[in-house]
């Protein structure tokens, strides 16, 4: 069975690096000055976050995780400081299906494409939109392939930032109200 939203709307409607930050922490990242950042912080005055993330309350209650990051690509998690060298709930995607096959996978488990480095992966443009769909069959298939990981998983494909790739409804504007 699935499910398509065709009125999905990103938290931020900005770029990807807010966005992300959005997606693991319910917050935009704040600079020095307490100012959120609302763009891709490409200005030089980047730092290691420190806020907590899903991943922290997903530990804190006993909640098992891992995130599958494509290099030569980094998860964004790495950008917060006790995940910068994590190499227990951080591995690298070339596990990913031995890790299925061996019904290996934690409770919660995030899969990163390839985000903009060659070749990319992630259905962003300027990238082939066609690499990005081969990952996410690659992810189906492993899955699949497994009776037993497949009977109890949830396979959710999001996109960080507006309106997805298929999304012909503009969001709405309104500001302080609160959506159902």
């Amino acid at each position: 069975e699935f499910a398509i939203c065709d009125r999905y709307f990103c938290s931020h409607p900005g770029p990807t690096l807010p966005n992300r930050m959005y997606s693991l922490t319910g917050d935009l990242q704040r600079d020095r000055n307490g100012e959120p950042r609302a763009d891709n912080g490409v200005d030089g005055s980047f730092f290691l976050a420190r806020e907590p993330t899903i991943f922290d309350l997903l530990s804190q209650r006993g909640v098992s995780w891992r995130v599958y990051e494509s290099p030569p690509a980094v998860t964004m998690l790495r950008m917060f400081s006790r995940y910068a060298g994590d190499e227990t709930n951080i591995r690298d995607i070339q596990h990913l299906e031995a890790d299925i096959l061996q019904s290996g996978l934690p409770s919660v488990t995030f899969i990163d494409p390839s985000l903009h480095d060659a070749p990319a992966n992630d259905d962003h443009p300027p990238a082939d939109m066609l690499h990005g769909q081969h990952f996410i069959q690659r992810i189906y298939k492993a899955l699949r392939a497994n009776p037993a990981v497949w009977a109890k998983t949830l396979l959710v494909v999001t996109y960080d930032e507006h309106g997805g790739l298929f999304d012909y409804v503009a969001p709405d504007v309104e500001i302080g109200r609160a959506h159902d």
